[in-house]
C-alpha cells in the first residue's frame, strides 16, 4: 500500500529541517510503516530537496500540488510533528485544518 504522510515536517533552503522535532517524529512514523509493509512517501512544503534523509519525500507546492499527490496513494496519515500553526495566529486557516481540508 503506498502511503502519503503529511505533516509539519519543512526542508529550508539549505536542505536541512525547519524543526528538528518534526523531522524526527515524520521520520520515525515513515520507518515505522515502513516496518510494517506500506511504500511511504513524505510531503515536503519546504523550499529544497532534503540532504541526508533516509526517507523518501515528495515536494509539494500548496494545496493544488498536495491534492494531486494524495492522488497518486491509497492512504494519508496526517501527523508526524505540530500541525496546529499556533505560531500564526493571523492566518485563522493553516496548519492541521487546511491540511486536513486538502487532503479529505
Amino acid at each position: 500500500m503506498r502511503t502519503l504522510i503529511v505533516s509539519a515536517d519543512r526542508t529550508l533552503a539549505s536542505g536541512h529541517p525547519q524543526n528538528l522535532g518534526d523531522a524526527f517524529l515524520t521520520d520515525a512514523l515513515s520507518e515505522r510503516l515502513r516496518r510494517a509493509g506500506h511504500e511511504t512517501v513524505i510531503a515536503d512544503f519546504g523550499q529544497t530537496a532534503r540532504r541526508d534523509s533516509t526517507e523518501e519525500r515528495v515536494r509539494v507546492g500548496g494545496v493544488r500540488g498536495l491534492a494531486d499527490v494524495v492522488r497518486q496513494v491509497d492512504a494519508v496519515v496526517v501527523g508526524g510533528g505540530t500541525l496546529l500553526a499556533d505560531d500564526q495566529p493571523g492566518r485563522p486557516f493553516a496548519g492541521l485544518p487546511r491540511l486536513m481540508a486538502a487532503t479529505g
